[in-house]
């Protein structure tokens, strides 16, 4: 087995860490654009409900068959393409030309994030040496807590400054950051 350095592993962290966040902070950062969504879609209310619950629903149902799919391909290939299917997702909410388009995208989303979700840990979990691992889960556990709690400032945040739209820019980068710290510095493969 390849030796992973201690930089390595502290990238790694952070790689999956970042992962982690997209989860609360792609839930929580939309809250309060949902009434711009609404006025320039021209959706109800309670349409607009859909957007959490696509979201999460398609989330909740691919963890399982998710975790099943990683463990045929690795845990590595199985973060990346999350952060890929992440990306993709986010950006086609950026620009949907309608409601359809969005709701599509953030079920699509919830679906990419599941193969952070369930890769984050396990990566971790290989990487850092017993005595060390507590710390590093602990770090990447705190980041879901972060997420969820800058999740709905942030958010408000961008859309008033920058439209409703801007959450869903800010996640490209971010998840993108994710699956190349991860490329470059997981040298293996864990299955």
């Amino acid at each position: 087995m390849t030796e992973i350095t201690k930089k390595q592993q502290y990238l790694i962290l952070l790689a999956t860490s970042l992962g982690v966040l997209m989860n609360p902070l792609l839930a929580s950062m939309l809250i309060l654009a949902l009434p711009n969504i609404g006025v320039e879609y021209l959706v109800s209310a309670r349409d607009l409900g859909w957007m959490s619950t696509a979201y999460i629903l398609a989330n909740a149902i691919c963890l399982v068959p998710g975790a099943w799919f990683v463990d045929q391909i690795g845990y590595k290939k199985s973060f990346i393409i999350g952060t890929a299917i992440l990306a993709a997702t986010a950006f086609l909410a950026a620009v949907s030309p309608n409601y359809a388009v969005l709701l599509a995208s953030r079920a699509l989303s919830g679906i990419g994030v599941a193969f952070l979700v369930i890769t984050g840990i396990a990566i971790i979990t290989r990487v850092f040496p017993p005595d060390k691992r507590g710390f590093a889960i602990a770090i990447n556990t705190t980041m879901v807590y972060i997420g969820g709690t800058v999740g709905p400032a942030l958010g408000g945040t961008l859309t008033e400054l920058f439209g409703w739209r801007s959450p869903f820019m800010l996640i490209i980068p971010l998840v993108l950051l994710s699956g190349i710290l991860l490329t470059l510095f997981m040298k293996i493969e864990f299955t």
